[in-house]
């Protein structure tokens, strides 16, 4: 399948919710030029307040991801799985993409830290390309977006 995908990942706790804080996370990125190479390309982006937002970049499986693509009749449908349950939501169906077209799709989560039992607040960003070749591609500004984002109250 001649897709790209790039999930920008970013997570931070209840001091970054808002003020100053909250400026410095909502100014980190949520596309990155895609490393050089042949498709399928499978680019991960995390980012957390408790390393300054530093990005950590890596590629790996499709599996890893939580998204759901297939291929069919010269396009490209594609969903994200979510197992994080909070906020409840209402999920958005899966959308098809044309070749050379690309969408960004925002999904976000409020989990309970495993070590210390706080909240910790997760923004996830697909950016989900088809047919398409340029690694600048999602720098711009994205054709279509997807808002599934909740309150996280």
């Amino acid at each position: 399948m001649d897709v790209v995908v790039q999930r920008v990942r970013t997570r931070w706790g209840k001091e970054s919710r808002g003020g100053p804080n909250a400026a410095v996370r909502n100014g980190v990125p949520v596309a990155f030029a895609l490393p050089p190479g042949p498709g399928p390309i499978f680019h991960s982006v995390e980012m957390e307040q408790w390393s300054d937002y530093l990005p950590r970049v890596s590629t790996g499986d499709l599996a890893l991801f939580g998204l759901e693509l297939t291929e069919d009749n010269g396009r490209c449908r594609a969903y994200p799985n979510t197992y994080y349950p909070m906020p409840p939501r209402s999920r958005h169906p899966a959308v098809r993409i044309e070749a050379g077209e690309w969408l960004r799709w925002q999904l976000n989560y409020r989990l309970v830290h495993y070590n210390s039992g706080e909240w910790i607040y997760q923004l996830d960003t697909f950016n989900i390309g088809y047919a398409t070749t340029d690694p600048r591609v999602f720098l711009g500004t994205p054709p279509r977006v997807i808002d599934e984002l909740g309150s996280l109250r």
